[in-house]
């Protein structure tokens, strides 16, 4: 492992070890104002739920242990010990950002900021560092050139910065190490660097006051996102009217999003804020709820998973009319003889997805063990409210006159082509009252246009979308359950000693979305773990756990390797 790898893993596990929860620090102001994303690390709370359950940086480092040869783990200790005596205060939070992002090229930078508690032992640490890099000072900025950073302090704060492009990196070539300060060559990093660190605090993150606001929030995790700083550049002149009427739009839009790990849950809650434009637009064309009825006459006995949304159709030709996208989407249907107003007519807004009895079946039965083949199968349903029907039924004759689907009476039959006809056809739609169905087998589709109230729909599905604009419900338990021992040979143990552990670790998962109030949007969600401990330690102890499996099923596998070869020879 490369000393300069190393040395950014450690400073990253740091961030999840070793800060606090002071307010909004002062070096938060070298984090510039037009930032896309910034995240806060309130470690101190991760850290005191970590010890709760006795997890410490030696512990968690032991998945580096080796029977045979520990080399790897005493060096990481080692490591680790002059990282974390190396100055640096982490008894305040650490902040990453991403002070510029343009989506058009796939240019970035991005800077980590923590606090300073002793240069000189910083530089002591630098100078242990194999072909140490040579420390240089620009007025009260000392810095180094870490060729794939730039690492630089002055009194009270500690800074990396890099810069990153799509071409930086080959990802199909994964030993080559991705060249992050490249882009504007280390010379213009430094620059960055010198540039967050004399700016002014008007400049900074700090005069944004729902940032401030937000940090002092307690919460373990916090993500600022500004839209303002996303829409990135463009280098196209046809789609340069289209994307300024979009940065216009998304003026003033910004997030905010809380994660905290509670005992038996992971928590999150977001808080989308609207700008002018934004805010006009969502008022005009506010939203309906999720339609329960589409959920709850769901027939499965076994519901896995359930998605549902509701929203005035008319918000998206508003949405494409601001953002200048109506005149491709015009060109678009043209030749369909269909329009715009159509297409959103036909709908009234309301969508359920839900799947039920998912399992992993064994396939190929008769054949010889070796032959087995295991698929996953179950039911999947999905339903549409209909709105103008004569709007509805003239998208399906445009695609029976394309010939993608064939109708007789209220049913729809997929048009399969002769290269897949020993496939069969397998979905079954048709539409009742006024509803499209489209399901997964003719009892299902039966099932659900018989329209009764199924009791078999979870209860915490209900409560997750009930009265929100969007929703999604996993059972996770009921997921792993459906995932039979028998999928996994002899050689599978490991995997399946993790499936075991997967199963008395989650449980299921929710997130939904409420309307816009006026002035902001407002999601929340959770992650329902085992019962009895805080959800960060089971965590990372199932991640530890399932890393040593992996290692010793490595460890198996070249010892087979090794019997085979003394075999042949």
């Amino acid at each position: 492992m490369k000393f300069r790898q190393f040395t950014g893993l450690i400073l990253l596990v740091a961030v999840l070890l070793s800060s606090c929860s002071k307010k909004g620090p002062d070096y938060a102001r070298y984090i510039p104002k037009t930032a896309g994303y910034v995240i806060s690390f309130d470690v101190q709370r991760l850290t005191q739920k970590l010890a709760e359950d006795s997890l410490t940086m030696e512990n968690m480092l032991s998945v580096l242990k080796d029977d045979h040869d520990s080399k790897d783990y005493s060096e990481a200790l080692a490591k680790w010990a002059e990282f974390r005596d190396a100055g640096v205060d982490f008894e305040q939070k650490v902040l990453v950002a991403i002070p510029a992002l343009d989506v058009t090229t796939g240019s970035a930078s991005f800077q980590m900021v923590a606090g300073l508690k002793d240069a000189a032992k910083l530089e002591a640490f630098i100078a242990k560092m194999p072909q140490a890099p040579k420390v240089q000072q620009e007025g009260d900025i000392s810095m180094v050139d870490m060729g794939d950073m730039v690492l630089g302090w002055k009194k009270g704060a500690v800074m990396m910065v890099g810069t990153h492009t799509a071409e930086d990196y080959d990802l199909l070539n994964d030993s080559t190490e991705a060249p992050i300060g490249a882009l504007p060559g280390a010379e213009g990093v430094k620059a960055l660097l010198k540039k967050f660190f004399e700016q002014k605090k008007d400049e900074s993150i700090l005069s944004v006051k729902d940032f401030v606001t937000a940090l002092e929030k307690p919460s373990d995790v916090m993500v600022f996102t500004n839209s303002d700083a996303l829409t990135g550049a463009t280098v196209n002149p046809f789609m340069a009217a289209m994307q300024t009427k979009l940065k216009e739009l998304l003026q003033g839009v910004y997030s905010v999003t809380r994660i905290n790990f509670e005992e038996g849950r992971i928590l999150m809650e977001n808080e989308a804020y609207a700008g002018a434009k934004m805010s006009e637009l969502l008022k005009k064309y506010a939203g309906p709820v999720v339609d329960m009825s589409l959920v709850e006459r769901y027939p499965g006995s076994n519901v896995n998973t359930v998605t549902a949304f509701s929203f005035n159709p008319q918000l998206l030709p508003a949405f494409l009319q601001e953002t200048g996208f109506d005149a491709l989407a015009g060109v678009a249907l043209a030749e369909t003889g269909i329009t715009m107003d159509e297409v959103i007519k036909a709908f009234k807004g309301d969508f359920a997805i839900m799947s039920s009895d998912f399992t992993v079946k064994t396939m190929n039965k008769g054949q010889a063990e070796d032959f087995m083949s295991y698929m996953p199968t179950g039911q999947l349903l999905a339903a549409v409210r209909i709105g103008d029907k004569a709007a509805f039924d003239k998208l399906l004759a445009l695609a029976e006159k394309q010939q993608l689907i064939r109708r007789e009476g209220n049913r729809i039959y997929p048009v399969v082509p002769p290269t897949d006809m020993a496939a069969g056809n397998a979905v079954v739609a048709g539409v009742e009252n006024d509803v499209l169905i489209i399901a997964s087998d003719s009892a299902l589709y039966a099932g659900y246009a018989a329209a009764k109230p199924n009791p078999a729909v979870k209860a915490g599905a209900v409560t997750a979308l009930k009265g929100k604009s969007i929703g999604f419900y996993v059972d996770a338990a009921s997921i792993l359950q459906g995932i039979p021992d028998a999928v996994f040979d002899s050689s599978d143990l490991h995997e399946k000693n993790i499936l075991h552990r997967s199963r008395e670790t989650f449980r299921e998962m929710w997130f939904n979305t409420a309307n816009f109030d006026g002035k902001k949007i407002s999601s929340q969600g959770e992650v329902v773990m085992a019962p009895g401990k805080n959800a960060l330690p089971q965590m990372v102890r199932f991640l530890m756990y399932a890393a040593e499996e992996m290692k010793l099923k490595e460890k198996e596998e070249e010892a087979l390797y090794q019997r085979m070869e003394s075999s042949l020879q």
